[in-house]
C-alpha cells in the first residue's frame, strides 16, 4: 500500500518547518501536562507509612490479601 503521487513539491524547508512546529507543540504540551501532574511522594512524605495502611488493611481483610500475607490466629 502506497500513498498516491501527486504534482506537489515538498521542500526540505517546508517539512522542516513542519517538524519544527509540531516538537515545539509537543513540548509546551509537555510542560502543561507536567504542570497538572501531582508528584506520588508529594501525597504521601513516607512510603513506609503507606505500606504499613496496606498491611493493615489487609490484616482486617484477610480475604483480599495474597496468601502469604494473610493473617493467621495461631498466635
Amino acid at each position: 500500500m502506497s500513498a498516491p503521487i501527486t504534482e506537489q513539491t515538498i521542500t526540505f524547508e517546508q517539512i522542516s518547518e513542519t517538524l519544527r512546529t509540531q516538537y515545539s507543540d509537543a513540548e509546551k504540551r509537555l510542560q502543561d501536562s507536567n504542570k497538572t501532574q501531582v508528584d506520588p511522594m508529594r501525597l504521601n512524605k513516607n512510603p513506609k507509612s503507606l505500606d504499613n495502611d496496606i498491611r493493615a488493611r489487609l490484616e482486617n481483610k484477610p480475604m483480599l490479601a495474597p496468601p502469604a500475607m494473610q493473617v493467621s490466629d495461631s498466635d
